[in-house]
């Protein structure tokens, strides 16, 4: 007789610093999850506005919630100590200024139960990017197909992934906290190398809403006096980057992409920028790069 598994306890991290005005509805949409299952870790790095006021009216009425307090010290920080209190057997790292769409969990603990996966990659919706969906729930083994299923050559930021919990703890994966920016992205990548596999999530969808993070606002005062330890995790972060293989991996899926823009004369037009025609862009030679190596070895 088979036997049901397990619901996974996923713990959403939630790093708030001056969010007061676009908090409710990040938190509204959590609570109201079609998915259940959830525990929220509310880390508050010091905010001087109304946040606290914020998310303690939604603690009283969701008994999911964890809140604790710190100084004002970035979001890797805060991240870590998120982290640190999970008791999840998944994370997913979640911006305080953006919101998912109420089944978003129900749509990656599917892909969870389909691939037991170390790793689930979601959708993103964000004005001016071309994020890439999926048809079905894939599951990416090789270190091409992790990059490049899930354009994490393009796209490095932290959210898009929701992460195995007993995963980060065996590798020892956590924010490197002398960074104030890009701290998630040597993050992502080094999970990106380490998952055994990364499964894909069709339809669960993430919605980055661009605001000025308040989180950065005290950058400048958080690297003065830390540029040694900033310039270390580079040197350590461009080892690893070198020795693992994702830097000559992420250098030939881009000549690839390079070689299909060649290819087209509609294509000869800056490739790498921010606007929304250019990573409409990317996202069609990326396609196009897949296609190449998937003809080629077939």
């Amino acid at each position: 007789m088979a036997t049901t598994k397990k619901q996974p306890l996923i713990s959403v991290i939630i790093p708030v610093y001056n969010a007061e005005s676009f908090l409710s509805t990040c938190l509204e949409y959590l609570i109201h999850q079609t998915y259940k299952n959830l525990e929220f870790v509310i880390v508050d790095d010091g905010s001087t506005d109304n946040s606290a006021s914020v998310y303690k009216k939604y603690a009283k009425r969701d008994n999911r919630f964890k809140i604790v307090h710190q100084e004002n010290s970035g979001p890797a920080n805060a991240r870590n100590k998120g982290l640190a209190m999970a008791t999840g057997d998944y994370v997913h790292f979640h911006d305080s200024d953006d919101y998912v769409e109420q089944d978003y969990y129900e749509k990656i603990v599917n892909a969870i139960t389909l691939s037991d996966a170390d790793v689930i990659c979601g959708e993103v919706v964000e004005t001016g990017y071309m994020f890439p969906t999926f048809d079905r729930v894939h599951i990416l083994c090789s270190l091409m197909d992790k990059i490049v299923v899930t354009r994490a050559n393009l796209f490095n930021v932290v959210w898009r992934f929701v992460y195995n919990r007993a995963f980060l703890k065996k590798h020892k994966l956590k924010y490197p906290t002398n960074m104030f920016i890009g701290e998630d992205t040597q993050f992502m990548m080094r999970a990106t190398y380490y998952a055994e596999t990364i499964a894909t999530a069709p339809g669960a969808k993430y919605h980055c809403i661009s605001m000025p993070s308040s989180l950065g606002k005290n950058a400048a005062k958080i690297m003065r006096g830390r540029a040694n330890g900033v310039n270390a995790e580079h040197a350590e972060y461009d080892r690893f980057m070198t020795d693992s293989g994702m830097r000559q991996a992420i250098s030939e899926i881009n000549q690839g992409i390079l070689v299909a823009r060649e290819r087209f004369e509609f294509l000869r037009i800056p490739l790498f920028t921010r606007k929304q025609s250019h990573n409409r862009i990317q996202y069609f030679v990326c396609g196009l790069y897949v296609f190449r190596r998937y003809t080629r070895s077939a």
